[in-house]
């Protein structure tokens, strides 16, 4: 049996930690990404009866976030079964659950595995599955880059005409959405990001202002670069450039200058993500040093 949570429940919360610690605990990636978590009170989730003894008290066996896609097209989900009790049709029944869902919405289920696991695989090839995407994580080490200060780059930035500077909530967010909506516009997360959305994210521990860099021309917002910096990791959280100046080499710059940031601020390596068929971005950033290191796949299933 699977029932579906009442959506900002307590319930919903004792369940989602309560897998997370599971799968830190086997040494597996943590099933749910930082979107989900962070929206967790508008996501729909659905847990299996069966429960499993935890250090906190009893938790459900299997656990299943889903959401539907700006567009309703979608139903994206996120599965986790305890390592104790799977093969025992736990993850085919949340799948089920998860099939009438999408199916009362019109919308096509499409399943993520984090870390694409041989396990994952498996299972979702058992299920007919096909890959849809594929995000990379990248990193490169930073030795060496400390050396060339982030000043020195941000002064190359403004010997070429660009004016460079940290965020300004008041004086930047409109022109930033503006311009990711448009950067990303093929993109089903980042280029949904609403004013709203931005502003949830200045709130967050990690925000730092000083990290945000937004490059202007005339006024007009051309590029920007944002680093996600927190006790244990450099994120080059996500860089654009205009389309109209694409492919003249800003986008190598602000690679740079992030490498510099982080460097300077006594990290060793700086992550990124990444679409894993965005040749242009992968052509800059295999140049710059970074390879992958982890695979998330979006997998859709047949009705």
């Amino acid at each position: 049996m699977v029932k579906r949570l009442e959506s900002g429940s307590p319930e919903v919360r004792v369940a989602v930690t309560a897998a997370i610690k599971a799968a830190e605990n086997a040494g597996e990636a943590i099933p749910f990404n930082d979107d989900s978590l962070r929206n967790l009170d508008t996501r729909t989730v659905f847990t299996t009866a069966e429960s499993v003894q935890t250090e906190s008290g009893s938790a459900p066996a299997g656990v299943a976030v889903a959401w539907l896609t700006a567009d309703k097209t979608r139903l994206e989900a996120e599965l986790f079964v305890h390592p104790e009790v799977r093969r025992q049709g736990l993850g085919a029944r949340l799948t089920a659950a998860l099939r009438n869902y999408a199916s009362e919405n019109k919308a096509a289920l499409h399943l993520w595995a984090h870390g694409e696991s041989e396990a994952a695989t498996a299972f979702l090839g058992a299920l007919g599955a096909s890959r849809m995407r594929q995000l990379l994580k990248m990193s490169a080490p930073l030795a060496g880059w400390a050396s060339c200060s982030a000043d020195a780059h941000i002064d190359e930035l403004e010997k070429s005409g660009f004016a460079v500077a940290s965020f300004n909530y008041e004086r930047d967010a409109s022109d930033w959405v503006a311009l990711n909506s448009k950067v990303f516009a093929d993109h089903p997360e980042q280029g949904a990001v609403t004013l709203a959305a931005l502003e949830r994210y200045t709130q967050t521990d990690w925000f730092d202002a000083t990290a945000f860099f937004l490059v202007r021309q005339e006024g007009r917002l051309l590029a920007y670069a944002w680093l996600k910096l927190t006790s244990s990791e450099a994120e080059l959280y996500v860089l654009g450039v205009a389309r109209e100046i694409a492919g003249r080499g800003l986008g190598k710059k602000l690679v740079e200058l992030a490498k510099a940031v982080a460097a300077e601020r006594g990290y060793a390596e700086l992550t990124l993500y990444v679409e894993g068929d965005n040749a242009p971005a992968l052509r800059v950033y295999n140049s710059q040093g970074f390879v992958p290191v982890w695979r998330d796949g979006l997998y859709l299933l047949s009705r």
